[in-house]
């Protein structure tokens, strides 16, 4: 079990991300989770207002709300994704040297 400590601006961008891609709250933070595990990137809970002191001038630019969606690309090119979500390839092992 991993406790988060998000705020109410943070909850709502991960709430519009999942519904956006159809995925759950609790999929999308494990995706970070696995990846950041897997690369030896170290987590913490950092509150926004100290972000730019933490990332340095990276840190204006994550607390933004950037959305994306693959929505334009499964219309012009008729494509349906297929395969194993996210999480199942990176857990697959060729992405990552052990």
């Amino acid at each position: 079990m991993v406790a988060l400590r998000l705020t109410a601006d943070e909850l709502a961008a991960l709430d519009a991300r999942a519904a956006r891609e159809h995925r759950s709250r609790s999929e999308l933070i494990r995706e970070a989770m696995f990846v950041a595990r897997r690369l030896g990137v170290p987590t913490a809970s950092i509150d926004p207002a100290d972000a730019s002191a933490h990332f340095g001038w990276l840190g204006a630019f994550i607390g933004h709300n950037n959305p994306a969606s693959n929505t334009l690309t499964r219309e012009r090119m008729k494509w349906t994704p297929t395969g194993p979500t996210l999480l199942q390839d990176l857990a697959g092992g060729h992405w990552f040297k052990d």
